[in-house]
């Protein structure tokens, strides 16, 4: 309800009340089918259970309970395998939260860094998290001597995070968060919303010389722990979007990051020349040659189209060849 009623999108008051009645709701019903289905004890026995397989009885609540994991198993066969009860929750604690915002952050400005540079002293639960997540997943990892973020394949993939991030990668056409989360907590994942925050932050880490950020339609330059507060406070202000280089923009690219000078990474990613040019005009350049008009008219609207850029691929290959009187530049 809260997710598809357009009345609710401007109204925070509103949502948090339909959020909280809903939450009321759900421990209501928890609690009524608590009393209906006790599988404790003795109460399994006389239970008989039908689904695809067909019907059967339990001859205790162990076998019963059972039984109900291996069709989890199944129906939910490509949702990661977490442990940790902090952070693998439906709703957090205040503690598990801030946790999950401070080790978010460590993986937007510290993924080079050995533990994320997070604290080992007394193992705080943004650490306790990070080993049994990105660690034990094989997410966080040295390569050559370098700490990165990666998308764990094969027999690395130890937590099964491969499934979910894969799928993340298929929908970026651009696309809401909700709709990620949606999916995310849909067939086959089941991810519970304490989790989908950090999934998504992962993804992003591992992928962000390919993935741009909205919020109202402003690109983001980073996107750590209170970007992600405001995501899953307000999702409906935010955008996450797929930026692929081929074809005739891949030579383009090449010969852009050379004349930049700019560090490109191994596989062509467009933000590898969008985020300097961006970065550059709206936070370097001085904010007289921000505003004055004395410029050339192919300056002027160059710089206009960075200021007010909104999609990268269209800014780098449509947009700022305009400015100069060049046709836009397709994949072919």
């Amino acid at each position: 309800m809260r997710d598809h009623v357009p009345a609710l999108a401007g109204d925070r008051i509103a949502r948090t009340e339909v959020s909280r009645q809903l939450a009321l709701a759900e421990e209501r019903l928890t609690r009524t089918l608590g009393g209906l289905l006790d599988v404790r004890g003795s109460a399994a026995v006389g239970i008989r259970w039908r689904d695809r397989d067909g019907e059967r009885q339990f001859a205790s609540s162990r076998s019963f309970v059972s039984h109900l994991s291996d069709l989890c198993d199944r129906a939910f066969s490509l949702c990661p395998r977490v442990s940790n009860e902090l952070i693998n929750r439906r709703t957090l604690s205040t503690a598990a939260a801030r946790a999950r915002s401070l080790l978010i952050e460590a993986l937007a400005t510290n993924a080079d860094q050995p533990g994320l540079g997070l604290s080992s002293q007394n193992t705080p639960p943004e650490r306790a998290i990070y080993l049994s997540v990105l660690q034990k997943g094989g997410i966080h990892v040295q390569r050559e001597g370098r700490w990165e973020v990666r998308i764990p394949e094969g027999g690395e993939d130890r937590l099964n995070f491969a499934p979910a991030l894969n799928a993340i990668a298929r929908i970026l056409k651009p696309v809401g968060y909700e709709v990620l989360a949606t999916r995310l907590r849909g067939t086959d994942f089941g991810m519970r919303d304490g989790l989908i925050p950090l999934v998504i932050a992962i993804y992003l880490r591992a992928t962000w010389h390919e993935t741009a950020v909205y919020e109202d339609g402003t690109y983001l330059e980073q996107v750590g722990g209170p970007e992600f507060t405001r995501i899953t406070k307000e999702p409906e202000h935010f955008e996450f979007q797929h930026c692929a280089i081929e074809g005739v923009r891949a030579e383009l690219y090449v010969q852009l990051g050379a004349a930049l000078e700019t560090r490109l990474s191994e596989r062509p990613a467009l933000l590898d020349i969008v985020r300097p040019l961006m970065t550059f005009v709206g936070k370097q350049l001085p904010d007289h040659s921000r505003r004055t008009r004395r410029l050339s008219p192919a300056t002027l609207a160059a710089r206009g189209a960075l200021l007010s850029g909104r999609d990268p691929s269209a800014l780098l290959f449509t947009d700022l060849p305009k400015a100069f009187d060049i046709e836009a530049i397709g994949p072919e």
